[in-house]
């Protein structure tokens, strides 16, 4: 039923919805005193298994010499990887910065 390739961009897709939703997750751990930036590294490592997981599609489809598949998810992959890391940053960055006290931020 489903394929390598299939667990991979599901578990992709998975993976990078987390990476979005833990720096929510640590603003709200933040209010209820508890450390938030746990939650800003382990969305970085979801990223990062994210990119990984798109990474082992394409060398699957690479492998098996479905040049016609990685021909027609290649910029789809890549516009995706970015898209996930750039709002992953953006809000962990939003994180730091509304939460890191200011005095902190300057060292």
């Amino acid at each position: 039923m489903f394929g390598f390739t299939s667990f991979c961009m599901l578990g992709s897709l998975i993976l990078g919805f987390a990476a979005w939703l833990l720096p929510v997750v640590g603003y709200v751990w933040a209010h209820r005193g508890r450390h938030w930036r746990r939650c800003s590294v382990a969305s970085f490592v979801l990223c990062a298994a994210s990119l990984q997981l798109q990474l082992e599609a394409s060398a699957n489809w690479a492998r098996g010499e479905d040049v016609a598949a990685l021909l027609d998810c290649c910029h789809a992959q890549a516009v995706a990887g970015r898209l996930m890391l750039a709002v992953a940053l953006i809000l962990n960055f939003l994180l730091v910065l509304v939460l890191e006290p200011p005095a902190q931020r300057r060292r």
